[in-house]
Protein backbone atom coordinates (compact mmCIF):
# COMPACT_ATOMS: atom_id res chain seq x y z
CA UNK A 1 0.00 0.00 0.00
CA UNK A 2 1.29 3.41 -1.01
CA UNK A 3 0.32 7.03 -0.44
CA UNK A 4 -0.33 9.53 -3.24
CA UNK A 5 -1.38 13.15 -3.62
CA UNK A 6 -3.85 13.81 -6.45
CA UNK A 7 -3.99 17.41 -7.64
CA UNK A 8 -7.06 18.88 -9.31
CA UNK A 9 -7.74 22.32 -10.75
CA UNK A 10 -10.68 24.14 -9.11
CA UNK A 11 -11.82 25.21 -12.58
CA UNK A 12 -12.32 21.54 -13.51
CA UNK A 13 -13.07 19.95 -10.13
CA UNK A 14 -15.72 21.18 -7.72
CA UNK A 15 -14.41 19.47 -4.59
CA UNK A 16 -17.36 20.70 -2.54
CA UNK A 17 -19.65 18.63 -4.78
CA UNK A 18 -17.26 15.79 -5.61
CA UNK A 19 -16.03 14.81 -2.17
CA UNK A 20 -18.80 12.62 -0.78
CA UNK A 21 -17.83 9.61 1.38
CA UNK A 22 -18.15 6.22 -0.39
CA UNK A 23 -18.84 7.82 -3.79
CA UNK A 24 -16.71 6.47 -6.66
CA UNK A 25 -15.26 8.63 -9.41
CA UNK A 26 -12.86 8.39 -12.34
CA UNK A 27 -9.73 10.53 -12.66
CA UNK A 28 -7.20 10.86 -15.44
CA UNK A 29 -3.45 11.36 -15.53
CA UNK A 30 -1.01 11.94 -18.35
CA UNK A 31 0.89 8.79 -17.46
CA UNK A 32 -0.05 5.74 -15.39
CA UNK A 33 2.12 4.92 -12.38
CA UNK A 34 3.46 1.37 -12.41
CA UNK A 35 3.35 1.30 -8.62
CA UNK A 36 -0.37 2.06 -8.45
CA UNK A 37 -2.51 -0.58 -6.75
CA UNK A 38 -6.06 -0.98 -5.55
CA UNK A 39 -6.32 0.22 -1.96
CA UNK A 40 -3.55 2.81 -2.22
CA UNK A 41 -4.36 5.85 -0.12
CA UNK A 42 -5.03 9.24 -1.66
CA UNK A 43 -4.88 12.85 -0.52
CA UNK A 44 -6.82 15.24 -2.75
CA UNK A 45 -5.26 18.63 -3.44
CA UNK A 46 -7.04 21.73 -4.73
CA UNK A 47 -4.55 23.43 -7.03
CA UNK A 48 -3.93 27.14 -7.69
CA UNK A 49 -5.13 29.58 -6.60
CA UNK A 50 -6.28 27.77 -3.42
CA UNK A 51 -3.31 25.39 -3.07
CA UNK A 52 -4.66 23.31 -0.19
CA UNK A 53 -5.35 19.74 0.89
CA UNK A 54 -9.10 19.10 0.89
CA UNK A 55 -9.95 15.38 1.20
CA UNK A 56 -9.04 11.69 1.44
CA UNK A 57 -9.74 8.64 -0.69
CA UNK A 58 -8.41 5.34 -2.03
CA UNK A 59 -7.70 3.86 -5.44
CA UNK A 60 -10.47 1.48 -6.49
CA UNK A 61 -8.93 0.31 -9.75
CA UNK A 62 -6.63 1.07 -12.68
CA UNK A 63 -8.20 1.01 -16.13
CA UNK A 64 -6.45 -0.42 -19.16
CA UNK A 65 -8.22 1.87 -21.63
CA UNK A 66 -7.32 5.51 -22.22
CA UNK A 67 -9.61 8.50 -22.57
CA UNK A 68 -10.21 10.27 -25.89
CA UNK A 69 -6.93 12.20 -25.69
CA UNK A 70 -4.79 9.28 -24.55
CA UNK A 71 -4.70 9.91 -20.81
CA UNK A 72 -4.55 7.07 -18.29
CA UNK A 73 -7.70 6.48 -16.24
CA UNK A 74 -8.05 5.32 -12.65
CA UNK A 75 -11.04 4.88 -10.35
CA UNK A 76 -11.13 6.31 -6.86
CA UNK A 77 -13.45 6.21 -3.87
CA UNK A 78 -13.79 9.28 -1.70
CA UNK A 79 -13.57 8.67 2.03
CA UNK A 80 -14.32 12.16 3.33
CA UNK A 81 -16.27 15.24 2.45
CA UNK A 82 -14.34 18.42 1.76
CA UNK A 83 -12.34 19.24 4.89
CA UNK A 84 -13.86 21.89 7.15
CA UNK A 85 -10.29 23.08 7.69
CA UNK A 86 -8.20 22.53 4.54
CA UNK A 87 -4.43 22.42 4.99
CA UNK A 88 -2.71 25.25 3.13
CA UNK A 89 0.54 24.95 1.24
CA UNK A 90 2.18 27.46 3.59
CA UNK A 91 1.26 25.47 6.70
CA UNK A 92 2.38 22.18 5.18
CA UNK A 93 5.73 23.56 4.04
CA UNK A 94 6.30 24.78 7.56
CA UNK A 95 5.36 21.41 9.05
CA UNK A 96 7.51 19.29 6.75
CA UNK A 97 10.42 21.74 6.99
CA UNK A 98 13.50 20.13 5.39
CA UNK A 99 11.71 16.97 4.21
CA UNK A 100 9.35 18.50 1.65
CA UNK A 101 7.35 15.95 -0.36
CA UNK A 102 7.48 16.56 -4.11
CA UNK A 103 3.94 17.97 -4.25
CA UNK A 104 4.97 20.87 -1.98
CA UNK A 105 8.05 21.86 -3.95
CA UNK A 106 8.03 24.95 -6.12
CA UNK A 107 7.65 24.84 -9.89
CA UNK A 108 6.68 21.15 -9.96
CA UNK A 109 3.83 20.31 -12.35
CA UNK A 110 1.69 17.18 -12.50
CA UNK A 111 -1.44 15.45 -11.24
CA UNK A 112 -0.12 12.49 -9.25
CA UNK A 113 2.64 12.69 -6.63
CA UNK A 114 4.03 9.87 -4.54
CA UNK A 115 4.73 10.01 -0.81
CA UNK A 116 6.92 7.83 1.35
CA UNK A 117 5.07 5.86 4.02
CA UNK A 118 6.49 8.20 6.66
CA UNK A 119 5.32 11.26 4.75
CA UNK A 120 1.88 9.80 4.14
CA UNK A 121 1.31 8.90 7.77
CA UNK A 122 2.61 12.26 8.97
CA UNK A 123 0.37 14.08 6.49
CA UNK A 124 -2.65 12.14 7.76
CA UNK A 125 -1.80 13.12 11.33
CA UNK A 126 -1.73 16.76 10.25
CA UNK A 127 -5.13 16.31 8.63
CA UNK A 128 -6.57 14.90 11.85
CA UNK A 129 -5.21 17.75 13.97
CA UNK A 130 -7.31 20.23 11.98
CA UNK A 131 -10.15 17.80 11.12
CA UNK A 132 -10.47 15.34 14.03
CA UNK A 133 -13.75 13.83 12.82
CA UNK A 134 -11.79 11.93 10.13
CA UNK A 135 -9.47 10.23 12.65
CA UNK A 136 -11.08 6.82 12.03
CA UNK A 137 -10.56 6.95 8.25
CA UNK A 138 -7.26 5.07 8.52
CA UNK A 139 -7.33 3.62 12.05
CA UNK A 140 -4.09 1.68 11.60
CA UNK A 141 -2.03 4.88 11.66
CA UNK A 142 -0.70 5.29 15.17
CA UNK A 143 -0.84 8.53 17.10
CA UNK A 144 1.34 7.16 19.90
CA UNK A 145 0.01 8.66 23.14
CA UNK A 146 -2.05 11.32 21.39
CA UNK A 147 -5.31 9.45 20.83
CA UNK A 148 -7.41 12.21 22.38
CA UNK A 149 -7.14 14.60 19.47
CA UNK A 150 -10.77 15.77 19.70
CA UNK A 151 -10.00 16.94 23.25
CA UNK A 152 -6.87 18.82 22.27
CA UNK A 153 -7.98 22.06 23.95
CA UNK A 154 -8.61 20.31 27.23
CA UNK A 155 -5.57 18.05 27.46
CA UNK A 156 -2.79 19.67 25.45
CA UNK A 157 -0.50 21.90 27.45
CA UNK A 158 2.77 20.80 25.90
CA UNK A 159 4.12 18.30 23.42
CA UNK A 160 7.30 16.45 22.67
CA UNK A 161 9.16 17.77 19.65
CA UNK A 162 12.54 17.14 18.15
CA UNK A 163 12.17 13.35 18.02
CA UNK A 164 14.57 12.00 15.44
CA UNK A 165 12.81 10.19 12.62
CA UNK A 166 14.03 8.69 9.37
CA UNK A 167 12.24 9.62 6.17
CA UNK A 168 14.31 10.43 3.12
CA UNK A 169 16.91 11.75 5.53
CA UNK A 170 17.27 12.58 9.21
CA UNK A 171 14.92 15.40 10.17
CA UNK A 172 13.41 17.03 13.21
CA UNK A 173 9.78 16.22 13.83
CA UNK A 174 7.45 19.16 14.48
CA UNK A 175 4.50 18.29 16.71
CA UNK A 176 1.45 19.83 14.96
CA UNK A 177 -0.67 19.49 18.11
CA UNK A 178 1.42 22.07 19.91
CA UNK A 179 1.24 24.50 17.01
CA UNK A 180 -2.54 24.23 16.77
CA UNK A 181 -2.89 24.57 20.54
CA UNK A 182 -0.75 27.72 20.49
CA UNK A 183 -3.02 29.24 17.86
CA UNK A 184 -6.12 28.40 19.88
CA UNK A 185 -4.61 29.73 23.10
CA UNK A 186 -3.70 33.02 21.40
CA UNK A 187 -7.18 33.42 19.89
CA UNK A 188 -8.82 32.65 23.25
CA UNK A 189 -6.65 35.21 25.03
CA UNK A 190 -6.54 38.01 22.45
CA UNK A 191 -9.34 37.26 19.99
CA UNK A 192 -6.95 37.27 17.03
CA UNK A 193 -3.73 35.88 15.57
CA UNK A 194 -1.48 38.91 15.26
CA UNK A 195 2.24 38.78 14.48
CA UNK A 196 4.19 39.50 17.66
CA UNK A 197 6.73 41.49 15.65
CA UNK A 198 4.84 43.60 13.09
CA UNK A 199 1.21 43.09 14.22
CA UNK A 200 0.14 41.72 10.83
CA UNK A 201 -3.22 39.91 11.03
CA UNK A 202 -4.00 37.52 8.17
CA UNK A 203 -7.76 37.55 8.78
CA UNK A 204 -7.86 41.35 8.84
CA UNK A 205 -5.89 41.49 5.59
CA UNK A 206 -7.46 38.59 3.68
CA UNK A 207 -10.83 37.98 5.29
CA UNK A 208 -12.15 34.44 5.74
CA UNK A 209 -9.29 32.74 3.89
CA UNK A 210 -6.87 34.25 6.40
CA UNK A 211 -8.80 33.12 9.45
CA UNK A 212 -6.77 31.05 11.93
CA UNK A 213 -3.64 31.40 9.83
CA UNK A 214 -0.25 32.33 11.20
CA UNK A 215 3.14 30.73 11.66
CA UNK A 216 4.67 29.72 14.96
CA UNK A 217 8.29 30.33 15.85
CA UNK A 218 10.26 28.24 18.31
CA UNK A 219 11.87 30.72 20.66
CA UNK A 220 14.68 28.19 21.11
CA UNK A 221 15.37 26.55 17.71
CA UNK A 222 14.78 22.78 17.64
CA UNK A 223 18.13 22.32 15.93
CA UNK A 224 19.82 23.35 19.18
CA UNK A 225 18.47 20.24 20.90
CA UNK A 226 20.16 16.88 20.51
CA UNK A 227 17.49 14.72 22.12
CA UNK A 228 13.73 14.97 22.49
CA UNK A 229 12.61 18.30 23.90
CA UNK A 230 9.34 19.17 25.57
CA UNK A 231 7.86 22.24 23.93
CA UNK A 232 5.36 24.22 25.98
CA UNK A 233 3.03 26.82 24.57
CA UNK A 234 5.07 29.64 26.09
CA UNK A 235 8.04 28.37 24.05
CA UNK A 236 6.29 29.47 20.84
CA UNK A 237 5.74 32.91 19.32
CA UNK A 238 3.07 33.82 16.77
CA UNK A 239 4.62 35.40 13.67
CA UNK A 240 3.57 36.30 10.14
CA UNK A 241 5.27 34.47 7.28
CA UNK A 242 7.60 37.35 6.42
CA UNK A 243 8.85 37.97 9.95
CA UNK A 244 9.27 34.23 10.50
CA UNK A 245 11.45 33.87 7.41
CA UNK A 246 13.47 36.99 8.17
CA UNK A 247 14.14 36.20 11.82
CA UNK A 248 15.72 32.92 10.72
CA UNK A 249 18.07 34.82 8.42
CA UNK A 250 19.64 36.75 11.30
CA UNK A 251 22.98 35.49 12.60
CA UNK A 252 23.01 34.72 15.41
CA UNK A 253 19.25 34.31 15.39
CA UNK A 254 17.67 37.23 17.22
CA UNK A 255 15.01 36.81 19.86
CA UNK A 256 11.52 38.02 18.97
CA UNK A 257 12.04 41.12 21.12
CA UNK A 258 15.45 41.82 19.58
CA UNK A 259 14.09 41.38 16.07
CA UNK A 260 11.16 43.68 16.79
CA UNK A 261 13.52 46.37 18.12
CA UNK A 262 15.81 45.93 15.12
CA UNK A 263 12.90 46.23 12.71
CA UNK A 264 11.62 49.31 14.51
CA UNK A 265 15.05 50.85 14.06
CA UNK A 266 15.09 50.15 10.32
CA UNK A 267 11.51 51.32 9.76
CA UNK A 268 11.60 54.35 12.04
CA UNK A 269 8.26 56.03 12.62
CA UNK A 270 6.53 53.88 10.00
CA UNK A 271 6.74 50.86 12.31
CA UNK A 272 4.38 50.54 15.25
Amino acid sequence: MRYWVIKGKPSENDFEEMLVPEIQDTWHSGQARKAWARGDRLFFWESSPAKQLVGLGIIEGIRTEKDEVGRSLFDVKYLTSRFDSPLSIEDLRQQFADDLPSFLKRDVAGTVFTLTTEQGEYLFRLVVVSNPKWRSTWPDISFDNTALFPDIDAVLLSGVEGRRVWATHLQRERDPRVIEAKKRQTINETGKLECEVCAFDFEKAYGNIGRSFCETHHIKPLSANVEETETKLEDLAVLCSNCHRMIHRTRPIKSVTEFKEWLRGTKGNSFR
